[in-house]
């Protein structure tokens, strides 16, 4: 059980974080779809208040997690890009971590290869830059940026960004968005990884 830092509330919540990414695909903008891939939440809303706050701020009262009960809990991800405009992160890590998710929903609709492309809002665009300024100088990071300036129609600046880029687990990545924005194609795209 975990208890509601904002009115004391307590309940139950059962934690399903899962990486295991046997047969998910990959996306360019770093979302992974998988059917045993599970990238719990870290924004909590308390089933009693319905108030947000972050899992580290809930205290736990036993080490047994037996089962979520009601509504509440994890934040679907889904749920963040209303949430943007709460600001309920503390600091910058908190706040870039709820706009990548927000991204990544925005993007929710051009994951599906029969769907029309479709463009983002005016409040999309205004989260994906945002984040641009949060992104630091990790190649991690650097290819993060280098996808919103693709998908923002931005070809130059996503190229300049994919310079950056040497560390061999990211090779694959880069090299997708790297044709995508030679091309001229701006919506996220299924990365394929081949053969092993």
């Amino acid at each position: 059980r975990i208890k509601c830092p904002h009115c004391g509330h307590s309940f139950e919540y059962m934690a399903c974080g899962s990486c295991n990414t046997f047969g998910a695909k990959f996306f360019t903008d770093g979302f992974v779809d998988g059917p045993m891939y599970v990238d719990e939440s870290s924004l909590f809303e308390c089933t009693e208040c319905m108030k947000l706050a972050w899992r580290d701020e809930f205290e736990s009262e036993d080490t047994s997690e037996i089962g979520f009960s009601g509504p509440g809990g994890p934040v679907p991800f889904e749920k963040f890009p209303d949430l943007i405009e709460q600001k309920p992160w503390r600091n910058l890590d908190e706040e870039k971590y709820m706009r990548v998710r927000a991204w990544w929903m925005a993007n929710a609709k051009n994951r599906v290869s029969s769907a029309e492309e479709s463009e983002f809002s005016d409040a999309e665009i205004e989260n994906l830059q945002a984040l641009l300024t949060l992104l630091g100088e990790a190649e991690q990071e650097q290819l993060m940026l280098a996808e919103i300036h693709r998908e923002l129609g931005q070809f130059k600046q996503c190229e300049q960004a994919l310079r950056n880029i040497q560390h061999k687990d990211l090779q694959t990545y880069r090299d997708a968005i790297r044709q995508l924005a030679e091309a001229g194609i701006a919506p996220v795209t299924q990365v394929n990884f081949g053969e092993e």
